[in-house]
């Protein structure tokens, strides 16, 4: 939505959607890995949670494949390969790097918390490209134009009351929880 709002003959705007990057910032791996050094547990939510990830050399240069495909105001999606159980990729780190004081423990799902991961690139909601792992979203047209739904909010949240904007943030993002609402 943003990409198209903010795109302009000056300036062409794309935005690219993916999952997560194994190794970069705020990545299991070198949480997991820190934890396995110190001998420590290392906790998962569920034993068959799954999530799906790509390497930062993949996702570096999907990322530019897609942003040059790209005209102004797309949204492109990366096809994020194959889904990784958590469990078992930790239990395979502490076996390979760990000296027996590290174990994998369940500590149970957090609230909103999902077992799998919606993927990005279905069939349903991307167009494909000459790339087999790029595609074009399929954007949902809101029932106001782009720039009046945006209006809309930003109205609210400058001029609105504290309850106005919870209200609006619940409906922006129905897993914002507040402590009043």
């Amino acid at each position: 939505l943003m990409a198209g709002m903010l795109n302009s003959k000056e300036t062409e705007m794309v935005c690219v959607r993916f999952g997560n990057v194994l190794g970069s910032r705020g990545s299991m791996l070198p949480l997991f890995m820190e934890q396995i050094k110190a001998g420590v547990p290392i906790t998962v939510t569920h034993k068959d949670i799954i999530r799906y990830f790509m390497a930062i050399p993949e996702a570096v240069g999907l990322v530019f494949k897609a942003a040059s495909m790209a005209k102004g105001g797309e949204v492109m999606v990366l096809d994020m390969g194959q889904p990784v159980r958590i469990y078992d990729f930790a239990q395979k780190l502490v076996k390979y790097y760990g000296d027996g004081r590290s174990q994998v423990i369940v500590t149970g799902l957090r609230p909103g918390e999902k077992l799998y991961e919606e993927l990005l690139a279905n069939k349903d909601t991307t167009i494909a490209t000459e790339d087999s792992l790029v595609f074009k979203a399929r954007v949902n047209n809101h029932e106001l134009s782009e720039l009046t739904f945006l209006n809309h909010y930003l109205s609210t949240f400058q001029n609105g009351s504290p309850q106005e904007m919870l209200r609006m943030l619940h409906e922006l993002v129905p897993e914002f929880n507040s402590p009043k609402m």
